[in-house]
C-alpha cells in the first residue's frame, strides 16, 4: 500500500450496533486514498470481531485490540501509527456522507491550511436531524477557542481535518482524561496552526449519545467527569500559559460555571460538593449576570447547594407548560 493521503482514526468501544453503518459509509467515499485505523478499546459486545471482518474485507482497514483505556488512549494509539499526510477522526457510532473526505481535503488544500473545520448534521434524543453550522465568527485561533469555551462553536475533533505534520512536529496528543479531551486537543492544534479553514458543507452525521458522561445520572460519576474536565482544561491552560489572556481566562471561568450547573442539575452527593469546593470555588465571581435566573445559578454555585437549581427547574417547567398551552403563531 502506498502512503495514504488521509489517516482515519476510529476508537471503538462496544459499538457493535452502529459499526457496520460507520464502516460502510467510509467504504463508499469518493476520495479513496486513505487508511482506517480501528482501535478496539476492550470491547465486550463483538465489536472487535466486526473490526476484524472489515480488515479482511479491505486492505485499508487496520485494527489494534487493547485493554479498555478510554477514548484518549485509543486515539493516541492511532496517532502513534498513522501514516497519512492528513488525519481525521470518526466516532464509531456516527457515519459520514460519501463526499466527507473529499470535502475536508478540498477545504484544507484550497486554503493551504493546517486545520479544516466543517459544519455537520446531528441527531437529537428523538432521532430528529438538525444542521449545525459550526461557523466561527472569524478564523483566528483565539476566537475559535473563545467560542468553543462559550459553547458557541463545537470543538469536537470529528468535525475537523488536521495536517499530520502539525500534530507530529508539535508532539500534540490527547490528554490523560477522557472528558473534554476533544476541546483540549483542538485548543492545542489551533494555537499551533498557521492557518485555519472552514467549510459550510456538512458531511458528518453525529449521533446524540444519551448515555454519555454529560448525561450520566450517577452523582459520583458526574463528579468524576467534572474533575476530569477541570484537570484537562487546567493543564492545557498551564501548557500554553493561557492564564495571561484575560479573555480566555474569563471564558474558561464561564465554562467552569456552566459545567457546575450541569453537575448541580443531576443527583448530588458528597463527591459533588468536594469537586465544587476544590476546583475554582470562586469562579462565580467573574460571572456577568444577564438575567434574573442567573442569580439562582450563582447562588447554587457559591454555596454548592442544588436547592436553587431545583427551584429554577420548577419555574422553567411551569414556563414551558404555559408556553405549550398558548396558541401557536401561523
Amino acid at each position: 500500500m502506498t502512503t495514504p493521503t488521509i489517516s482515519i482514526i476510529i476508537p471503538v468501544y462496544n459499538a457493535a450496533h452502529y459499526l457496520r453503518q460507520c464502516f460502510d459509509s467510509i467504504l463508499c467515499q469518493t476520495f479513496d486514498h486513505y487508511e482506517v485505523i480501528l482501535i478496539d478499546d476492550g470491547s465486550t459486545d463483538g465489536s472487535g470481531v466486526i473490526c476484524d471482518q472489515y480488515c479482511t474485507r479491505d486492505h485499508r482497514f487496520t485494527v489494534i485490540h487493547q485493554k479498555n483505556q478510554g477514548s484518549s488512549s485509543a486515539r493516541n494509539r492511532g496517532l502513534d501509527i498513522c501514516k497519512g499526510e492528513y488525519i481525521c477522526f470518526i466516532d464509531a457510532d456516527d457515519w459520514v456522507a460519501t463526499n466527507h473526505l473529499q470535502n475536508l481535503y478540498d477545504t484544507i488544500s484550497e486554503h493551504d491550511a493546517d486545520v479544516a473545520i466543517s459544519s455537520f448534521y446531528f441527531f437529537d434524543s428523538t432521532g430528529e436531524q438538525h444542521y449545525y453550522a459550526n461557523h466561527p465568527s472569524d478564523l483566528s485561533a483565539k476566537n475559535i477557542i473563545l467560542e468553543g469555551l462559550r459553547a458557541r462553536h463545537h470543538t469536537g475533533v470529528v468535525f475537523k481535518l488536521f495536517r499530520s505534520d502539525l500534530i507530529c512536529d508539535q508532539h500534540i496528543f490527547f490528554p490523560k482524561f477522557n472528558y473534554f479531551e476533544d476541546m483540549c486537543f483542538s485548543i492545542s492544534t489551533l494555537l499551533k496552526a498557521k492557518k485555519i479553514a472552514f467549510t459550510p458543507t456538512a458531511t458528518y452525521y453525529y449521533r446524540y449519545n444519551n448515555n454519555s458522561q454529560t448525561h450520566n445520572k450517577d452523582a459520583t460519576k458526574r463528579a468524576a467527569s467534572f474533575q476530569e474536565f477541570a484537570e484537562n482544561l487546567s493543564n492545557v491552560f498551564d501548557q500554553f500559559n493561557l492564564w495571561e489572556d484575560d479573555d480566555l481566562k474569563s471564558a474558561l471561568m464561564e465554562r467552569i460555571n456552566k459545567e457546575k450547573i450541569q453537575l448541580l442539575k443531576g443527583n448530588f452527593n458528597k463527591d459533588s460538593k468536594d469537586v465544587l469546593r476544590h476546583y475554582y470555588p470562586d469562579s462565580y465571581r467573574v460571572w456577568k449576570i444577564s438575567s434574573p435566573s442567573d442569580y439562582f445559578y450563582r447562588l447554587s454555585i457559591k454555596y454548592t447547594h442544588p436547592l436553587f437549581i431545583r427551584i429554577l427547574a420548577i419555574f422553567s417547567g411551569i414556563k414551558q407548560f404555559i408556553h405549550a398551552l398558548l396558541p401557536k403563531k401561523n
